[in-house]
């Protein structure tokens, strides 16, 4: 992997949690060598990078933590299994928050509200209707019990103002524009940790290890046919 010198400034960076899933794409094999069930693959990507990414798209960063690994829940749909791959990715940003306030704050590192309002953490997601569903306003919920209370905590991470502990997404129509704990969909094509959820060739990743650089896409990119970059390749 490489790790460029002075990649971004240290007191403008921007905690970045990327995080994917396939659902249903894997299964355990019976003795008898038949297909047994079908299990969701969730991959993340943990980076450290200037907050200029967040509203370019591009930027050299560090990579934390990467992860491959089984949804251990049964997932119903494809925002069950991309909900609970963020959940992951969001839990690991959070201890990355509270280390960096703990070493740089010592007087203060065990106040977990002033560490999430010292550094923010973005979410990326190439699912749209997750997007959606966390930045939408009102009482709006799903049917599946479990998922639902999985958005909830979300929804009140990406609506909490500074100095609150969880916000509430009844108080105004977007989520405020003060807010530490952010969630931004980009396009299937730039989506870094998909090369994680399956067996497939993955360029975002050979170019992020080889040259510690993000491209991400905050639009769909298409082709001259109208086809979605993945679309056209049948992936």
């Amino acid at each position: 992997m490489h790790f460029q010198y002075e990649a971004f400034d240290i007191n403008d960076m921007t905690i970045y949690s990327i995080t994917d899933a396939s659902h249903g794409a894997d299964y355990d094999i019976a003795k008898k060598g038949d297909p047994l069930g079908n299990r969701s693959q969730s991959g993340r990507l943990l980076l450290l990078g200037p907050s200029a990414l967040e509203t370019k798209g591009a930027g050299n960063v560090h990579i934390l933590e990467y992860h491959s690994s089984v949804i251990r829940r049964v997932c119903r749909s494809t925002l069950q299994a991309e909900t609970l791959s963020m959940v992951s990715g969001y839990e690991g940003a959070e201890h990355v928050r509270s280390v960096l306030y703990g070493m740089n704050y010592e007087e203060d590192k065990h106040d977990l509200i002033k560490a999430m309002d010292r550094y923010k953490i973005v979410m990326m997601t190439d699912c749209k209707s997750l997007e959606q569903h966390l930045r939408q306003p009102g009482l709006h919920t799903v049917g599946d019990k479990r998922l639902a209370i999985d958005l909830s905590a979300l929804r009140q991470l990406v609506w909490r103002l500074p100095g609150e502990d969880v916000g509430d997404p009844m108080l105004a129509d977007i989520p405020p524009s003060s807010a530490t704990t952010t969630v931004q969909w980009i396009d299937t094509s730039t989506m870094v940790a998909d090369g994680l959820t399956k067996r497939m060739k993955s360029p975002q990743i050979d170019e992020l290890m080889a040259t510690g650089a993000v491209n991400v896409s905050f639009v769909k990119i298409v082709d001259r046919n109208g086809f979605g970059a993945k679309e056209n390749l049948g992936v």
